[in-house]
C-alpha cells in the first residue's frame, strides 16, 4: 500500500498530499525540491533579480544618504559664498554700467 501511495505522489509532481504513508520530511523535502526548481527557472531568476536590485538599492540610500544631505548642504554653501564674494568685488570695482538705450532707427538718427 505505501508504494501505490509513493507512486501516486510521484505522478503529480508538484501536488504533494499528505497520505498515512507519507511523513513531515519527505513533504518539506518535496516542497523545498519545488521552491528550488521554481526558483532556478526563468521566471524565478527574473523575480528574484528584480527584488535583489531593489534591495539592493534600499541599502545603497540607506547607507549614503546621511553623506549625500552633507554634501548637498556644501554645495550650496559654497555656491552661496561664491556668488556673494562675487557680487561684492563688482560692487566695490564698480564695475556696473548703465544698460544702452535699445538700439532703434530713432536712436540712430539721434546719434548721427
Amino acid at each position: 500500500m505505501e508504494l501505490l501511495e509513493k507512486a501516486a505522489v510521484e505522478d503529480y509532481q508538484y501536488t504533494v498530499t499528505t497520505t498515512v504513508g507519507t511523513s513531515r520530511r519527505q513533504v518539506c523535502v518535496a516542497f523545498c525540491k519545488r521552491l528550488v526548481a521554481f526558483l532556478l527557472s526563468t521566471v524565478g531568476l527574473s523575480i528574484v533579480t528584480v527584488f535583489y536590485s531593489l534591495g539592493g538599492g534600499a541599502l545603497f540610500q540607506a547607507l549614503e544618504s546621511p553623506h549625500e544631505t552633507r554634501v548637498k548642504s556644501r554645495v550650496n554653501d559654497s555656491i552661496n559664498w561664491h556668488v556673494s564674494t562675487m557680487w561684492n568685488i563688482t560692487s566695490e570695482l564698480n564695475v556696473l554700467y548703465v544698460v544702452m538705450p535699445p538700439f532703434t532707427f530713432t536712436y540712430l538718427l539721434t546719434r548721427l
